[in-house]
């Protein structure tokens, strides 16, 4: 075993771990950013506890100043404010049925449905809501199911415009 290099009084530390332990000064350099590293980690957590407790104390400072703080009353009468309430009630229930209702009719267009057998050359046209089209079938307007085989295809025309 080698002798740690000694300059004056100053003990280079990769000489002594290399003495000791066998260690390289690449092995040394490293323990050293395996180190760094572990700090750099400590300390980011060290950073997010004290945002965290920070963020707690501000909301608790905040939230006794309003318990502190007059309540105005929002409405003067308890009639005109059961009366607001069920006028926007009402007015969320008939926006809610119009964006239901425009979403059924956007996708209910009648379209014309053209079936082609490739290997002889026979086509079959039938009317289907755009929305009962799939791949491989539809249900028409009368209410069969087609149903494709492996080489048919469909070709798809819009048969109304509203």
């Amino acid at each position: 075993m080698s002798r740690p290099v000694c300059a004056g009084s100053v003990v280079r530390l990769d000489a002594v771990f290399s003495a000791a332990w066998g260690y390289t000064e690449r092995r040394v350099e490293s323990l050293w950013v395996v180190r760094s590293a572990m700090l750099k980690k400590i300390l980011l957590t060290l950073l997010v506890a004290g945002a965290v407790y920070l963020v707690i104390r501000f909301r608790q400072r905040r939230a006794r100043a309003f318990a502190e703080a007059p309540v105005y009353p929002v409405c003067s009468s308890d009639k005109r404010c059961r009366n607001a309430g069920l006028f926007l009630a009402a007015l969320m229930l008939l926006a809610f049925a119009g964006y239901v209702s425009y979403a059924w009719w956007a996708i209910r267009p009648v379209v014309s449905v053209r079936v082609i057998d490739p290997e002889t050359g026979k086509e079959a046209v039938y009317l289907a809501y755009e929305g009962d089209v799939d791949e491989r079938g539809f249900k028409t307007l009368d209410g069969r199911l087609v149903r494709l085989g492996n080489l048919e295809r469909i070709e798809i025309e819009a048969v109304d415009d509203r």
